[in-house]
């Protein structure tokens, strides 16, 4: 049982838990029989005495192919496309939704000229292109092409993502697999929660200074609210920006704004009821209080109407100026936006913990995900015998390697090999008690060269590795293969990430695995399930807002218990009765009765408390020497 899984990227509603789910009727193998419509070159097949990718006869003949990303915020590092062009011959057209409302993609399909690749992440799309046979079936290609990739198909991966036919029919990102996470409690590992309310950290200091008690303890909703607009009147902050600066909404949340994700797990508004079923969140009474928490910052003019129907573009540009006081959402986001801030004008965000008006500790869901986006390989795809190995190539660990961390040699070396062992002692997150284990390390250690710590310094690297992931990667791999005994980029540098990690949401956060749900396509009830679901996000997409900008207290009450009352209408208790179904199956298999801490008596959670405005430690990264 994983006790506690500390991870990145996002957490998901209905649509990504779904978006990440299939029948699950099969495991990792070939159906016998199988039989479909889609055509498979002659050209190209392998056998599974080596990796698939050193077996390409027709190297020299250049393979041109178009990868459509649906979004509009992906940067594709040249690196990754010249490694492809130069071990496969490859030539990828990188394309990306000029939109973000999914027409292009339907256009796409309604008119048959999909591209070569795709990469999306909504599930209703991923379902009709491998249910319609517009997308091939990983599992055969490789059968076919690339039989090493079979054994690079995580078991849970295959059934979790099994269409119903048996098949996975394309590869997600993000995906953490049930190894995985185990290796990872038993390096010790963490990997860093997602939400956070961040504050520039000059304007706290005044603060601090003014009201130095402060600092002791968290801060509940009311002295947060008393602090901004401390701030706002000290500093004389523009009114016609935000003090308090929400995330506008994105993928993966439902309520009109990132913000209300991450207050929701500040505020302890639980996923799950005390009695162990599943629960509707928007029903509960700390969410109610999250929405009338962000209504009285508006009516305190703390944030703006303006914010709330901010595209990302602008609120990017709040942050670049250094013009919020705080910011809540996940500060990853922003990554590029802060750290330019911090070198050009010496501004820097730090988070702090902040709790419902009754004082709970924040219950942080972590990202430890089964899955982001997945990339398909098309039926339009004429060289799928080359597509595909690249694909065996970006999953393998040499590839994985390749792109986190670079060229062996050049970029780093080699502290211990893939399979070796390492006696380490290693500091248990929530009790701090240190015990010493040997390590088998899947993935190998490596440490970095002096070029790449000048590189480091120069902070010319992205998030995680000296280099940049694939549409492919995987999230867990520069943790369990980290540089110099660290954790990759997590803890080289004195940045907002860091915090967020180690000073501050550690102790609170809790895995989200047991809510990340596999749903039986062929229930009688999924898709009426499905569009109730759909519905009841559009519903408070809309309505959330109208209560954050109600003009009085009762208003803002009124309006909620209007919105509460037409999703009753729209079905959300049937659907929640639906997806409890379901919820109950997973604890089962996963042997726990609780998903929830706070629900469960044997939880640390009960003996967790926060000490600190910064949790549980403040400031005490270890920044390696060549950084200084």
């Amino acid at each position: 049982m994983i006790k506690k899984i500390i991870a990145v990227i996002l957490a998901a509603g209905f649509m990504l838990t779904l978006g990440a789910c299939g029948g699950g009727k099969k495991k990792n193998e070939i159906i016998p029989g199988y039989s479909s419509s889609l055509d498979y070159p002659e050209n190209g097949r392998a056998d599974a005495s080596s990796d698939s990718w050193l077996q390409i006869d027709d190297i020299d003949e250049e393979v041109e192919i178009t990868w459509f990303i649906d979004s509009t915020r992906i940067s594709i590092i040249p690196y990754l496309t010249k490694l492809v062009s130069e071990k496969f011959n490859i030539s990828i057209n990188w394309r990306l939704a000029t939109s973000d409302d999914g027409m292009e993609l339907s256009s796409m399909i309604a008119g048959n000229k999909l591209p070569d690749i795709i990469t999306i992440s909504d599930y209703t799309t991923r379902v009709q292109l491998a249910e319609r046979e517009h997308a091939y079936p990983l599992q055969v290609l490789a059968q076919l092409y690339a039989p090493s990739m079979l054994g690079r198909i995580p078991e849970d991966m295959a059934e979790y993502y099994a269409a119903s036919n048996g098949y996975m029919y394309g590869w997600p990102n993000n995906y953490c697999s049930d190894e995985e996470l185990e290796m990872m409690e038993e390096t010790g590992r963490s990997m860093m929660a997602a939400g956070a309310v961040i504050v520039r950290e000059d304007y706290l200091e005044e603060y601090l200074k003014a009201f130095p008690e402060k600092e002791t303890g968290a801060m509940k909703p009311s002295e947060f609210i008393e602090m901004c607009k401390w701030v706002q009147d000290r500093f004389s902050l523009p009114a016609d920006n935000p003090t308090v600066c929400l995330e506008p909404k994105n993928g993966d949340s439902v309520d009109g704004t990132r913000a209300i994700t991450t207050l929701n797990e500040m505020f302890c508004v639980a996923p799950e009821n005390a009695d162990g079923t599943f629960a509707y969140k928007q029903a509960s009474e700390n969410y109610k209080e999250v929405l009338l928490f962000l209504n009285e910052m508006y009516r305190e003019k703390l944030i703006t109407s303006g914010n709330l129907t901010a595209n990302f573009s602008t609120v990017q540009g709040y942050i670049q100026q250094g013009l919020p006081y705080a910011i809540i959402g996940y500060p990853q986001d922003f990554n590029t936006n802060l750290r330019s801030l911090k070198q050009n004008k010496g501004i820097e965000y730090v988070p702090i913990v902040l709790t419902n008006s009754k004082g709970e500790v924040p219950q942080i869901k972590t990202t430890a995900s089964r899955g982001l986006r997945y990339t398909m390989i098309t039926k339009n795809c004429k060289r799928v015998d080359r597509v595909i190995k690249l694909f065996d190539y970006l999953v393998s660990e040499e590839g994985q390697r390749t792109l986190y961390f670079g060229e062996e040699g050049t970029d780093y070396v080699w502290e211990i090999k893939p399979g070796g062992k390492k006696t380490t002692e290693v500091v248990d997150p929530v009790s701090g008690e240190t015990v010493t284990k040997e390590i088998t390390y899947k993935y190998g250690q490596i440490k970095w060269t002096d070029s790449s710590w000048t590189s480091l310094k120069n902070q010319t690297f992205v998030a995680d590795g000296i280099r940049i992931y694939s549409m492919l990667q995987n999230p867990l791999y520069p943790v369990l293969a980290g540089a110099d005994g660290q954790g990759m980029g997590l803890n080289l540098e004195k940045e907002y990430i860091a915090y967020n990690q180690e000073a501050c949401y550690t102790p609170y956060t809790y895995s989200q695995m047991p809510f990340l749900l596999t749903y039986d396509i062929e229930d009688e009830d999924y898709d009426d399930m499905l569009n109730i679901e759909t519905a009841l996000n559009e519903h408070w997409s809309t309505e959330s807002s109208k209560v954050i900008i109600a003009t009085t207290p009762a208003l803002a009450l009124k309006k909620y218990e209007e919105a509460l009352a037409t999703a009753e209408k729209i079905g959300y208790k049937e659907m929640t009765a639906f997806k409890d179904k379901y919820y109950q199956q997973n604890k089962k298999k996963m042997g726990i009765t609780y998903g929830y801490p706070k629900n469960d008596p044997a939880s640390s959670y009960h003996s967790l408390r926060v000490t600190s405005l910064f949790g549980d430690r403040r400031y005490n990264l270890e920044i390696p020497s060549q950084l200084l």
